[in-house]
């Protein structure tokens, strides 16, 4: 982003988050709707290595049989101070908040607390993220996900 603003570039591609940050931050610029390419995603391990890769082979693969990647692809999890962020206050973020929930999009927990929604906490979760640590986050559903129904 340095040189697009630097050397007056016409035009930058780039993955969509940072452009939103920027583009937030400088009225002047805008971002095209939809994408040109998709991130494949793939395992490295060093050469030489042919238990290693069989192991990792078979383990892709049962993860994906088991339906695991799949779950994975259809809700997003996001650290609840990084999704705050994009809001420049309270109020923008309750009308996100708010857009999900009609949408049924978000996925609240489920509490006491959540139901009077007086607070930001009834869209939080505590998840387990792969480092092991539990963060509060907000989870909702990617818009490949067909919504989730009222029991």
């Amino acid at each position: 982003m340095e040189l697009f603003q630097q050397d007056h570039l016409d035009a930058v591609a780039s993955v969509r988050q940072p452009l939103e940050v920027y583009a937030r931050e400088h009225a002047d610029v805008r971002i095209l709707p939809g994408r040109f390419m998709v991130i494949e995603q793939a395992v490295a391990l060093p050469k030489g290595r042919p238990e290693a890769e069989a192991y990792l082979r078979q383990f892709v693969e049962e993860m994906k049989a088991s339906g695991f990647v799949a779950n994975a692809l259809a809700q997003y999890t996001i650290h609840s101070t990084v999704f705050r962020s994009w809001f420049a206050d309270r109020r923008q973020l309750r009308l996100a908040l708010d857009w999900l929930e009609r949408r049924r999009r978000l996925r609240p927990k489920v509490t006491e607390k959540a139901l009077d929604k007086t607070s930001l906490d009834w869209a939080e979760q505590t998840p387990k993220w792969p480092n092991g640590r539990s963060v509060r986050s907000i989870v909702f559903l990617g818009p490949e996900t067909p919504p989730k129904t009222a029991a």
